[in-house]
């Protein structure tokens, strides 16, 4: 898990990549991309099954770093960006994930050294607890860059709209 959770920028950055290109139309482009990735993925599976789950979640990362570098490559191509623009956008959401990634650490560390990281139950409560007061605090005093995540969800959390929404479905 812990060589997996290195590829969580990767995949939010992805994610966001995604969205762009569905609200672009550029389907095609993102199977393409999809379909390079899979081969990456599949090599690196079965190389790393000679060490483990550990050597397949590292061998791996690079089929997730290809594919959301190639991800971010059709956003900035669609929305015909500068590189510079891309990096600001991206830059609050790494910052983001980097706080969050040393928050956890730190919460590990301290479970480990106040020896309550032998329950599973309790590890997972505690960890899954401060990534939530993290997003939490994200959300009341959010950093430079995230302003509006707060007004997103604030209006996904309308009765209003959680009605339509769910009636869709």
């Amino acid at each position: 898990m812990q060589v997996l959770a290195l590829a969580g920028p990767l995949r939010v950055i992805a994610n966001l990549s995604r969205a762009v290109a569905a609200y672009q139309d550029r389907l095609g482009r993102e199977i393409r991309i999809q379909l390079e990735t899979l081969p990456l993925l599949g090599c690196g599976t079965v190389i790393g099954l000679h060490w483990g789950l550990v050597g397949v979640a590292l061998y791996a990362l690079p089929g997730f770093v290809h594919n959301a570098a190639r991800m971010v490559g059709l956003a900035h191509r669609t929305l015909g960006l500068g590189w510079s623009q891309v990096e600001r956008a991206l830059w609050p959401i790494l910052r983001l994930n980097g706080i969050m990634a040393l928050v956890l650490a730190a919460t590990g560390l301290c479970l480990r050294a106040a020896r309550l990281a032998g329950s599973r139950v309790l590890y997972l409560a505690v960890m899954v607890g401060a990534g939530a007061a993290l997003y939490g605090a994200v959300l009341l005093l959010p950093p430079t860059g995230l302003q509006a995540e707060p007004r997103h969800w604030r209006t996904l959390t309308q009765p209003r709209l959680l009605r339509e929404i769910i009636g869709r479905k």
